[in-house]
């Protein structure tokens, strides 16, 4: 008999829910809230919530700035991301059936894990967005990912961003990288990089580990 308004981390473990409907009463959804629920094929939201949107069964924040989570089991193969988007948040474009991800100019930030184990796409054009830091895991186990091409905005890669995307095999940093974190680069298929002269901080094994992870 309670009013429910919040929803915390990690609230639904369900894998076999497959539609999730966000009623107007809550006001805050926790980090990767629906993470869990794989066979997820669409969010609905009251038109009477003032807090979060709904668009073509993906769900946002109200002013549609954050992308907060695409259901893993949607059927398009292409998602072009709403041009007002600035950040994805943690695990929100997570384990997929798409092949195409179209960034917009907008976008400035991508949490941990934001694309993660999206293993049908291939290119990451980043070029024309402002995005200045990845986050950690933000593309790991991307295992068809052959082409990234970076923005001059960009000043940080976190750990393990890139880590265990096999098929990348050439890279170009933009001047102005500050850091390269962790992990960065995995067991990728990167056989030569250059550093621009801007980075100031390469972290522990950045480029470090074979296909196994284990130090080479």
């Amino acid at each position: 008999g309670r009013k429910v308004n919040a929803l915390g981390d990690y609230t639904y473990a369900c894998k076999n829910i497959v539609s999730v409907k966000i009623g107007a009463n809550i006001e805050s959804i926790g980090a990767e809230t629906f993470e869990e629920c794989v066979m997820l094929e669409k969010i609905e939201v009251s038109p009477d919530n003032t807090y979060y949107e709904a668009v073509d069964g993906v769900l946002y924040d109200e002013d549609i700035k954050t992308l907060i989570m695409y259901p893993p089991m949607k059927t398009d193969t292409v998602f072009d991301i709403p041009d007002t988007v600035e950040t994805v948040g943690a695990a929100a474009v997570y384990h997929t059936n798409l092949e195409e991800i179209l960034f917009p100019a907008s976008l400035t930030y991508i949490d941990h894990h934001g694309f993660a184990e999206n293993v049908k796409v291939k290119t990451a054009d980043l070029s024309c967005t402002a995005l200045e830091e990845i986050g950690d895991m933000a593309f790991a186990y991307c295992s068809s990912l052959s082409d990234v091409i970076f923005p001059k905005t960009l000043q940080r890669i976190d750990g393990a961003s890139f880590a265990l995307c096999s098929e990348l095999k050439e890279i170009e940093f933009p001047m102005g990288l500050l850091s390269i974190g962790q992990n960065a680069f995995a067991a990728t298929g990167l056989s030569e990089v250059r550093i621009p002269l801007s980075v100031q901080e390469i972290d522990y094994c950045a480029f470090g580990y074979d296909e196994n992870l284990s130090a080479d």
